[in-house]
C-alpha cells in the first residue's frame, strides 16, 4: 500500500513532519499508537511500523480504547482492532474505561470525559513500560481545519486559531499534513479495511456539522482548504510559540520568590503579552488551568486602579495587593470567620474597630460619652419586635449565606460580587442574624418575614464607625 506512487507520496509527507518537527528522537525509544481501528489510526500504524523498521528504532505498540459509549459497535471495532494488529505482526493492548460514568461523576461532556480518560490510560502505560516513551495518535489536516473553525466561532485567540499542534510534550501527530481525503482514498484503491464510527455522521454534534456540512463548501473556495488552514495555522503557532517565550521571558527576570509580580511591570506589558502572563501564573498554581478572555479583559480594566481579585477557573484568584499581583489560592471568607452575640448597647469587636449598636429608641449619635469621640452612626435599621425569631447576633459570611429581600433570594456572593466588595474584605461585613438566619445586611433592606407584627414595638440596630477613617476596612464595612 505505502509502496505504490499515492503511498509513497503520503509516507513521505508524514516523514517530512517526523523531521520537520524534531519527532524521531521520541519515536526511537519507543512510540505507543492510538489505534481506534478507524482509516486514520490505520494508516498511522502503517506508516510508523514501516518508518520504525527503516530507521531501526523500537517496533511500535498499538493500544486500543473501548470507551464503554456505542455497545456492540465498540466491541467489534475492538475486534477489528485485534486482528489487523495481529495480521501485521504489531503488539496489540486493548482497554475498557467506562466513559459515561466517568463523565456523570465529574460533570464533563462525554467527549472531553472520553479525551481525558484515554491520554490517561496512555500516560499510564509509558510510565509502566521502559520501550515505549510517546505517544503518536492520528489527528490529520482535516481534523485540523474542523478544530480551527471550531475554535474560531467559539471567539478564540491565537492559539486556540492555531489548530492542533504537532507536538505536545510526548504526543506526536505525523499525520497533522495529509488531508482525510488522501487517507481514505488510498485504502480504498487497495481494499484496506478499516472501521468507521457511526456517530461521526450525524450532524449533531458542532464537530460533524463542520465536518459534513461546511468543509465541502469550503471546497467551492479552494481545491485544498487543508492546506490552506494548515499554513495558517503554522503561522499562528510561530507567532504563539514567540509570545509565549517572550512572557516566560518575563516572569524568569520579573517574579519574586514567592510568586508575585510587581503592578509597574504589569502595567508595562503589551494586552497580548499581559494576557499570556496571566495565563502562565494562573497554570503554574492551577495544575496547569489557565484563564479565558472575559477574565483578562477585566484584570486590564482594574490593573491601573487600586487593590481588586479576579476569580479565575479553578479555585484560585488574581489578586493585586498593594505594589504587587499574583495569583493564588482563592482567600476564603471562612479563614476569618467570627459570630458574637448581640446585646442591647453598644458591642465591639476584636476583628474590626467599629461598633454595633442595639437600642430601643433611634440613636442620632452615640449617647455614651467615651464613644462620641470616636464613633458616629452610619446607618441604622428599624425592626419590628415581632418579626425578631429568638436572639440576635453577629457574624461573618458563610458559604452558600442566601438572602431575602424585596421578594427576591439571592446568594451574598452574587450582592457582593455586584457590589465589586474584594474578596479579601468580606469577612468584615457584619451579618446581622437570628435564629431563623439573616436579619439584616448594612446597607441592604430588612428580610422578608412571613411574620406581622402585632405590635408597635421595635428595636434599632445601628452600626456605628470611626470617626477617623484610616483603615481600608472601612471603606467595606457598609455595602455601597
Amino acid at each position: 500500500m505505502l509502496d505504490s506512487e499515492r503511498g509513497k507520496q503520503l509516507y513521505l509527507r508524514a516523514v517530512s513532519c517526523i523531521k520537520e518537527y524534531g519527532m524521531q528522537y521520541q519515536i526511537k525509544n519507543g512510540v505507543l499508537v492510538g489505534f481506534s481501528g478507524g482509516a486514520d489510526s490505520v494508516i498511522l500504524l502503517c506508516v510508523l511500523k514501516k518508518y520504525c523498521e527503516e530507521n531501526h528504532c523500537l517496533a511500535p505498540v498499538a493500544v486500543h480504547v473501548n470507551h464503554m459509549i456505542r455497545g456492540e459497535e465498540a466491541d467489534y471495532d475492538e475486534a477489528f482492532s485485534r486482528d489487523f494488529c495481529f495480521q501485521i505482526g504489531i503488539e496489540f493492548l486493548s482497554f475498557k474505561l467506562d466513559v459515561p460514568s466517568y463523565a456523570r461523576e465529574h460533570g464533563m461532556g462525554m467527549e472531553e470525559a472520553a479525551r481525558k480518560m484515554r491520554y490517561s490510560c496512555f500516560e499510564d502505560i509509558i510510565s509502566g513500560r521502559n520501550d515505549v516513551s510517546c505517544v503518536s495518535v492520528a489527528h490529520n489536516a482535516t481534523d485540523n481545519v474542523e478544530t480551527v473553525m471550531f475554535n474560531i466561532m467559539r471567539g478564540c485567540g491565537t492559539r486556540g486559531a492555531a489548530g492542533i499542534p504537532p507536538v505536545r510534550d510526548n504526543i506526536l501527530r505525523p499525520l497533522i499534513n495529509v488531508a482525510k481525503s488522501d487517507i481514505v482514498e488510498i485504502l480504498s484503491d487497495y481494499g484496506i479495511p478499516y472501521v468507521t464510527d457511526s456517530t461521526n455522521l450525524s450532524s449533531d454534534y458542532t464537530r460533524n456539522y463542520i465536518r459534513n456540512e461546511i468543509l465541502p463548501r469550503l471546497k467551492r473556495v479552494s481545491d485544498f482548504p487543508e492546506t490552506s488552514i494548515n499554513r495558517l495555522s503554522e503561522n499562528l503557532r510561530m507567532d504563539d510559540d514567540f509570545i509565549t517565550d517572550t512572557a516566560i521571558d518575563f516572569l524568569n527576570k520579573n517574579k519574586n520568590s514567592d510568586g508575585s509580580v510587581s503592578v509597574d511591570a504589569m502595567r508595562s506589558l503589551h494586552p497580548a503579552l499581559l494576557s499570556r502572563v496571566v495565563n502562565i501564573m494562573a497554570k503554574s498554581v492551577n495544575h496547569g488551568v489557565g484563564c479565558e478572555q472575559v477574565h483578562i479583559k477585566k484584570i486590564r480594566e482594574l490593573l491601573f486602579g487600586t487593590d481588586f481579585s479576579i476569580s479565575l477557573p479553578g479555585d484560585v484568584s488574581f489578586y493585586l495587593r498593594g505594589a504587587y499581583c499574583y495569583v493564588s489560592k482563592e482567600e476564603h471568607d471562612n479563614s476569618f470567620a467570627y459570630k458574637y452575640k448581640l446585646l442591647f448597647g453598644v458591642n465591639t469587636f476584636p476583628e474590626f474597630d467599629s461598633a454595633i449598636i442595639i437600642s430601643k429608641t433611634k440613636l442620632p449619635q452615640i449617647v455614651s460619652d467615651s464613644y462620641s469621640k470616636v464613633y458616629k452612626i452610619s446607618i441604622q435599621q428599624a425592626v419590628d419586635f415581632d418579626i425578631i425569631n429568638g436572639e440576635l447576633y453577629v457574624r461573618s459570611k458563610e458559604d452558600g449565606d442566601t438572602y431575602k429581600h424585596g421578594g427576591i433570594t439571592r446568594k451574598l456572593k452574587k450582592i457582593f460580587n455586584d457590589k465589586k466588595i474584594p474578596r479579601y474584605l468580606r469577612h468584615l461585613v457584619p451579618i446581622i442574624c437570628d435564629d431563623s438566619g439573616i436579619l439584616w445586611v448594612p446597607g441592604l433592606g430588612l428580610r422578608d418575614s412571613d411574620k406581622k407584627s402585632v405590635s408597635d414595638e421595635k428595636i434599632f440596630v445601628a452600626v456605628a464607625e470611626p470617626l477617623h477613617k484610616s483603615f481600608e476596612r472601612s471603606e467595606f464595612f457598609l455595602i455601597k
